[in-house]
Formats: structure tokens, C-alpha cells, sequence
């Protein structure tokens, strides 16, 4: 395995500093630009490698320690915004490339919970929190929603899960469960993919991501071998896409939400907080988003005030601009 390879897969910089000695592969791409030292950085962004970066030298010996950590702080920085783009990307698109497969054998805690307690667990929506964590929004079927917030709780890449709502005599529920940026779905959605379905059944999962282009698919589709054991291929197309229609409505109404305003409605909404009675509270809703309760109260009263203002004054007579 030549070091291009072994930074792309241990997402580390790698690096030749003289021909001699070196492994085939580096040998040769060395040799044939006449260069004595290369350096192999890995493009990520939370974990997720987009490709590598190979940089030259003409003398031996020209990476120092320092330089290797300024290399790896470049291939985070392009990482970032390798995946910022893609997500603009398929912001914008009006075409997406839709990759439907069949999924298994991983420690994805969403499989492993559905095999050992035999229910389905179907993912509603994934908010980023920070740049470490997420939270996933999960409706359980055929289980009991507490005995699976606790079997999920302590699997890797699980930080906390808790139930939301539950109706123990049907065994339903609704689940909100904390994830790190080490988890799969996470990491598809660091990928720069948007994940339109998730269902978890008895340990099999049935996935379909959107990706802005098929060229995006298909390096996708490869990561997906490396993250799973089973990878089961049915279907690739192209279709028309609108991120969301609630997106568009807002457009329309000519709402203009902050980034942090459109988190924290997005997830008061998947928590229960706006159902009565109410299923989370502005605390519980606070406490998973890792802010304060009138961090949460300031950004849900300036989003939620313009979402309003736009329905009952969309002459924009009393302005909300400002908010």
C-alpha cells in the first residue's frame, strides 16, 4: 500500500523525505517529477478524508515537524471547505443523483439496536449541534422506546438518548439520540450528502442519499464499502430536487432565519417542544443543543417572531429585518 493510500485511510499526513528506502509507489511518483521529498495530506473535515494532497520538495529532508503540522492544519482547512461546497451545492441544485442501497454489518448504533431488540428504527432528521456532535431524531417501532434509549445509550458513537414520546401499550416512540461526529450517519452528512431515508429493520438498513452530482455518488458509494461490511448497490438516478419545502415556503414569504435560528426551530420542532402537551421542554431542548435556556429562548423568539410576521404582515409594514 503506497503512503497516498495510508494517509487516505488512516487520515494522517504521510511523508516521504527521500527516495531511497521509500516505498515503491512514492518512489516512482517522486522520481518521475525529479523531486527528493513528498508529503501525502489527507483533505478531511470531522473525520471524513475527501482526497489527498501531495506535496513536492527538491531536497531531501525538507519537512520538518512543524511543517508537517501546518500541512495537516491545510488539509483540514481544505476539507472544510471541500464539504462546504458540496453542501451549497446541493443546496442550490436543481437536479440531484439519488444512491439507494442496502446496508449492514457495522457498528452503526441505529443497526445493531434493531437487531438485538427486532424492531424498526426509522430516522426522522440529523441537526448538527457543534462541530463534534449531532442530534438524531429516530421513530421506534415494534419495541418499547425506553428499553431501546437504554440499549443505545453507551454503543459507540452514542453520547446520550433520550425518549421523547412513547407508547408503551403499541410499542412506538420517538427517540432523540446524541451523536458524535464519529457516527455514520454524521459522516455522511460531513461528506457533503444529504440523507433523505434511514431505516433501520432487525440489524438490515435501508439508506437513499442525495448528492449533487453523480461524480459525488459514486465516491460515496465507494466510502460506503470502506464503512460497511455489507453494502448491497440498488439503484443510482438522477431526479428534480428541493431540499425542502419548507425551505421554499420561507423563501417565498421572504424569511430570512439565521443559520442558528433554523437549528434551533428545526429541533425544537423533532423534540416535541411546540406539541401540547409538550414532549421536551425549553430546558431538555437547550441541554441537547449545548446552549443555555435563554441562548434557546433569544434564537426561538427572533425566528419564530419572523416566521409570524411574514404569515400575518407580509406587506413587511412592521419589519423584521432587524431581528
Amino acid at each position: 500500500m503506497g503512503l497516498g493510500s495510508v494517509a487516505a485511510q488512516t487520515n494522517t499526513v504521510q511523508v516521504t523525505q527521500t527516495v531511497s528506502g521509500t516505498d515503491a509507489e512514492s518512489q516512482r511518483s517522486v522520481a518521475d517529477r525529479e523531486y527528493q521529498a513528498v508529503a501525502f495530506v489527507p483533505l478531511s473535515n470531522n473525520g471524513v478524508v475527501h482526497g489527498v494532497l501531495s506535496v513536492y520538495a527538491t531536497s531531501s529532508f525538507a519537512f520538518s515537524e512543524d511543517d508537517m503540522r501546518l500541512l495537516e492544519e491545510l488539509g483540514r482547512t481544505i476539507g472544510l471547505s471541500i464539504a462546504t461546497m458540496r453542501n451549497r451545492q446541493l443546496l442550490y441544485s436543481e437536479t440531484i443523483t439519488e444512491l439507494n442501497v442496502e446496508i449492514a454489518g457495522s457498528q452503526d448504533p441505529l443497526l445493531t439496536t434493531s437487531e438485538q431488540a427486532s424492531c424498526s428504527l426509522t430516522l426522522d432528521t440529523v441537526v448538527p449541534i457543534t462541530r463534534e456532535s449531532y442530534l438524531a431524531y429516530v421513530t421506534v417501532d415494534s419495541a418499547i422506546p425506553e428499553e431501546i434509549a437504554t440499549a443505545i445509550t453507551g454503543k459507540p458513537s452514542v453520547l446520550d438518548a433520550r425518549v421523547i414520546d412513547s407508547d408503551t401499550d403499541h410499542e412506538r416512540g420517538k427517540l432523540e439520540i446524541h451523536l458524535s461526529n464519529t457516527a455514520s450517519l454524521a459522516q455522511i452528512i460531513e461528506y457533503g450528502a444529504h440523507i433523505t431515508k434511514f431505516i433501520a429493520n432487525s440489524g438490515t438498513g435501508r439508506l437513499v442519499v442525495a448528492s449533487p452530482s453523480r461524480d459525488d455518488t459514486q465516491s460515496m458509494l465507494r466510502w460506503l464499502y470502506q464503512m460497511f461490511d455489507d453494502v448491497q448497490f440498488e439503484s443510482l438516478r438522477e431526479i428534480p430536487w428541493t431540499p425542502q419545502e419548507t425551505t421554499t415556503s420561507l423563501d417565498a414569504l421572504d424569511v430570512e432565519l439565521t443559520e442558528r435560528q433554523d437549528e434551533v426551530i428545526e429541533t425544537a420542532h423533532y423534540a416535541g417542544y411546540f406539541a401540547w402537551p409538550r414532549e421536551s421542554t425549553a430546558e431538555e431542548v437547550a441541554a441537547a443543543m449545548e446552549i443555555t435556556p435563554p441562548t434557546l429562548h433569544h434564537h426561538l423568539r427572533k425566528g419564530v417572531q419572523k416566521i409570524v410576521a411574514a404569515f400575518v404582515d407580509p406587506s413587511g409594514e412592521q419589519s423584521v429585518s432587524q431581528l
